[in-house]
């Protein structure tokens, strides 16, 4: 099982991946809508501004909920492995009865 450096790592490195992805995908359509509208008239639009302030506040909004799960996940980890270490006989035979229950639900 990875530590929570390790988690914490791969969490960023997918939200890096993640922002860069969706930027460039909004950035393309932005770009394609704003040549379009040059296209059709030479007066440039208002409402670039706000589309560029609306999509700087998603992707801010995105990243905050991201560093919000990525801590819980990291705490959530930390919990864990002081829990099996205080007990693994109790988590050994927990994990063991969880995998009977959901192999019966899986059968039916």
């Amino acid at each position: 099982m990875g530590t929570s450096s390790d988690l914490q790592k791969e969490i960023l490195q997918l939200k890096s991946d993640a922002g860069g992805r969706r930027s460039r995908r909004r950035r393309d359509r932005t770009s394609a809508a704003k040549a379009k509208l040059e296209t059709q008239s030479d007066v440039p639009d208002a409402g670039d501004t706000q589309t560029d302030t609306a999509l700087a506040w998603e992707n801010s909004i995105a990243k905050s909920d991201l560093d919000d799960l990525a801590h819980k996940l990291s705490g959530l980890v930390d919990e864990a492995e002081s829990e099996i270490r205080e007990r693994p006989v109790t988590m050994v035979l927990g994990a063991f009865a969880l995998g009977i229950v959901v192999g019966a639900l899986l059968r039916r």
